[in-house]
């Protein structure tokens, strides 16, 4: 973002590049409005004599100066005048002094704003601060960005002056609100926009300066000097509340099909079943078909069929497992040889018969 500044006493063009980022909307420590106090209802604050010239200048909103308000500045459907000896507007003024010193104090969040021309820029809520004077001159408008936030605030803080220069105007995007837009000025602010449109509430040291025909959404108090009109509208802002969320539908209650006995249905709230008179009708949950999804108590007679005997089944022995072999013992070889030679001498043992003796007959 660039800001053209012109330092007219040198006739020298500078230019800055100043970043602005939306981690300034939100910021935690985000700026909180100026509180107005007993001057709220004012359009139009001075110490000294508020003047008109030319036409009239219409402010809607209550008028207040310590020593005279011109006959051409009038109140518009609303409002009153108020001068010296009147209590509301010593009150004014003194809360006046409290808002001026509430919005010097104010903590810069923002890239300073030092010798910057800010018409044609786009600025977030935030606290600008310039150690110097504050100067919007050119045909683009100034532009304050809510960033969404109806309570979004911009406070401005000037050292010295504040000078709005012909076709410049200060305008309001994106939920922004003239009511929480705040010019603290160190001297003097000059409005010379004529026929243009300035936005915020201008709280300055010594005094306000407008041209013919402008229109200020805001408010125009000087602290020690005069107010001077010519042919202007001042229009008091009052800050837009959110609109309340619409209450949400009532619901009906819950409904359920219960069943007696009988098949009767009852069509009640859920769990009324078990309140009286329906706690002691037996009460208990319809039956919902399964194709088509109808409740109702018409619940499906069950099917009856004949009953056919099943034999028992015959029990199956059980079955004993084999005794395992023992297994053979392999004799070693010398083993074979001593029973195999044992079986031979058995077989081999003979007893001796006895010997044949011939008996011959000898005659």
């Amino acid at each position: 973002m660039t800001f053209s500044i012109s330092n007219r006493g040198a006739g020298v063009l500078v230019t800055l590049a100043l970043l602005f980022t939306l981690a300034f909307a939100g910021n935690a420590l985000a700026a909180t409005p100026v509180p107005l106090g007993n001057a709220a209802s004012f359009g139009a604050l001075d110490a000294t004599a508020m003047t008109n010239a030319g036409g009239l200048t219409v402010v809607n909103g209550d008028i207040g100066s310590s020593t005279s308000i011109d006959a051409g500045v009038t109140n518009g459907s609303s409002g009153s005048k108020y001068t010296a000896g009147s209590t509301q507007l010593a009150n004014a003024q003194a809360s006046e002094l409290t808002a001026y010193g509430n919005a010097a104090a104010a903590t810069p969040d923002q890239p300073t704003i030092t010798g910057a021309n800010l018409a044609g820029e786009t600025l977030l809520p935030g606290v600008y601060n310039s150690t110097s004077a504050i100067l919007i001159s050119g045909p683009t408008a100034l532009t304050l960005n809510g960033n969404g936030d109806p309570n979004a605030v911009f406070i401005f803080q000037a050292g010295s002056t504040l000078t709005v220069d012909p076709t410049s105007s200060v305008a309001l995007e994106n939920g922004a609100q003239a009511c929480n837009v705040f010019w603290q000025v160190g001297s003097s602010a000059f409005l010379k926009n004529s026929g243009a449109v300035f936005t915020g509430t201008i709280l300055a040291l010594t005094s306000v300066t407008l041209t013919d025909g402008i229109t200020v959404n805001g408010r125009a108090f000087a602290q020690t000097a005069d107010v001077t009109f010519i042919h202007d509208t001042v229009n008091t802002p009052t800050c837009a509340t959110a609109p309340a969320p619409a209450p949400a539908p009532a619901q009906a209650p819950h409904r359920a099909i219960y069943c007696d006995a009988s098949g009767k249905a009852y069509d009640l709230v859920i769990g009324q079943d078990q309140q009286p008179p329906y706690n002691t009708l037996g009460l208990g949950p319809s039956y919902t078909n399964p194709v088509t999804g109808s409740v109702s108590c018409n619940f499906p007679l069950a099917a009856t069929t004949t009953a056919t005997p099943v034999a028992a089944p015959t029990p199956t022995p059980p079955v004993t497992a084999a005794p395992t072999p023992k297994p053979t013992p392999v004799a070693s070889h010398k083993t074979k040889v001593v029973t195999t030679a044992k079986i031979v001498r058995v077989k081999l043992v003979h007893k001796p018969k006895p010997p044949l003796h011939r008996f011959g007959l000898t005659g």
